[in-house]
């Protein structure tokens, strides 16, 4: 058995535990992407066995331009979206309107707080909790425990639920001591998510004004939240540890946020985990997947993962406008913090006030197949994160770090910056960098540099139409079929989920040109 299979086998294992059987389809289309999606995750030579504790310790306006290779406007003529891959639908199909499932429980508008100790005691593994459709209030869910495949699910029931708070309400929905629960805004349709712009998002979960949207904290764990807008908060939209377990007490396990819509956030879009892997102080996670989110204007980091130390991905996102309060490292696209190990790949990450991509954890990463353009918008001379992929040692003492197959365009700092001296097969592989304020590709001495196209000017790269952020490769690009094989590493596919190579040898930057 090869050890991509054994790591798919794994990964699976663990997301069965946080969706029931019937959410099996949509489990293996996060954890594993068809073509549809843009690729199938590639082995990790360097990943290590075990780093809990031990290795590392020292150590508006619609954004999103339809059409557009960075965009995530997918509509068909008729107003749909192609396949969103949580969906039923096929491709280019719209997306249906669904009936509710059968509820075995409903919460009332009027109820604030459902707890699976007192109120709502009679809930059982695999139960579906219907929240009441309409505007409410802030919603706290207790003591919810489902078990491995039969998940507890609530969800929106007898059209949009709308939870408005204000900055005095701790969340919109506050979830503690839970398990196995997936909360959903899938009740009506599922348009919501990286596939839909801004302005024809119809999440059926809306939660906004809040301090922060969704909360888990308290030993919650084998979560899921997907299809629901969240929005206008006075701190992180969404908010998921529990700084009150130390390392050795608990390992928080599955955490799944996929095909939700952040906007407008004071602080982090998404913030999973402690940022403070280095003291020992706080739990780690095994399993956390961020995936088909759109996520917008937000005060500091887009997506920010820390202690993450076990099978982790970031993936398929549209990210925009980050770091908004132009707070120094605060202000990333994609915030790969210290302790994590997560594979980030197949995002559109554009207008980050600081860093698109950031990484500072525990080595073994693999990043492809991202789209990172005008990364630093932000950054004055000195600041020094306005990279568009920026690598660095943080808690990393042993592995490589792989950096594949992207493009990054017009990043105010390096467009490619090395500063991780742990590893022995670093690589800088297959890349498009063009128009950096700083250096395309800042090189070190630990890492392998080859087959990357480094141009001052977009026009010489031969970009479809990069005046549109297109950056697919036109004919005559000097990028199409100079690129090294990435075969026997996985990465199989592009962006756009076109097979790799496509002529004699692989493309280089994030997108394979059709041999047609």
């Amino acid at each position: 058995m090869t050890v991509r299979t054994i790591r798919m086998l794994a990964m699976l294992f663990c997301l069965c535990l946080a969706v029931s059987a019937c959410d099996m389809e949509d489990v293996l289309q996060v954890a594993q992407p068809t073509s549809v999606d843009g690729g199938s995750r590639p082995t990790d030579g360097d990943t290590p066995d075990d780093v809990d504790g031990t290795a590392g310790e020292d150590g508006a306006e619609d954004p999103v331009a339809e059409g557009s290779a960075t965009g995530s406007d997918t509509s068909t003529p008729d107003g749909g979206s192609e396949e969103d891959p949580l969906s039923d639908t096929g491709a280019g199909d719209p997306p249906q309107d669904r009936t509710t499932p059968a509820c075995d429980h409903t919460i009332a508008s009027g109820v604030e707080e459902a707890d699976g100790a007192s109120n709502f005691s009679d809930v059982a593994h695999g139960d579906t909790v219907c929240i009441a459709g309409g505007t409410r209030g802030p919603l706290e869910l207790r003591n919810f425990h489902g078990a491995d495949g039969r998940t507890i699910t609530f969800v929106n029931d007898g059209g949009t639920v709308t939870i408005r708070g204000d900055g005095g309400d701790y969340a919109g929905i506050e979830i503690e001591d839970s398990d196995h629960i997936r909360v959903t805004g899938t009740g009506v349709e599922r348009r919501c998510g990286a596939s839909i712009t801004a302005g024809a998002q119809r999440c059926g979960i809306r939660i906004l004004g809040a301090a922060r949207s969704v909360t888990g904290k308290v030993r919650t764990e084998h979560i899921r939240v997907d299809h629901v807008e969240m929005g206008d908060t006075t701190q992180s939209a969404v908010s998921i540890k529990d700084n009150s377990m130390g390392r050795g007490e608990w390992v928080e396990r599955d955490v799944v946020l996929d095909h939700n819509y952040i906007h407008d956030v004071h602080d982090e879009g998404v913030y999973i985990g402690s940022s403070d892997y280095a003291t020992g102080d706080y739990h780690v996670l095994h399993g956390v997947h961020l995936a088909h989110n759109l996520v917008v204007r937000t005060g500091r980091d887009g997506l920010q993962v820390g202690s993450a130390t076990r099978d982790c991905t970031i993936h398929h996102n549209v990210v925009r406008e980050t770091g908004r309060n132009d707070e120094s490292s605060h202000r990333a696209g994609v915030m790969n913090n210290k302790g994590s190990v997560c594979d980030i790949y197949n995002n559109s990450i554009a207008d980050t006030a600081g860093w698109g991509i950031y990484v500072q954890g525990n080595g073994g990463n693999e990043i492809y197949n991202n789209v990172v353009v005008r990364a630093g918008r932000a950054v004055r001379d000195g600041d020094g994160d306005g990279d568009g992929i920026s690598i660095h040692d943080g808690s990393n003492v042993s592995n490589s770090i792989y950096v594949w197959n992207n493009t990054v365009v017009s990043s105010r700092g390096d467009g490619i910056g090395w500063g991780n001296d742990a590893g022995s097969d670093n690589q800088i592989r297959n890349n498009i960098v063009v128009a950096s304020g700083g250096v395309n590709i800042d090189k070190d001495q630990n890492v392998r540099v080859s087959t990357n196209l480094a141009a001052q000017s977009a026009s010489t790269v031969g970009f479809v139409d990069p005046a549109a952020d297109d950056y697919r490769l036109g004919a005559g690009s000097p990028a199409r079929d100079t690129g090294g094989s990435l075969t026997a590493r996985g990465v199989v596919d592009d962006f756009d989920g076109v097979a790799r190579p496509q002529g004699p040898a692989y493309d280089i930057g994030a997108f394979e040109a059709s041999s047609g």
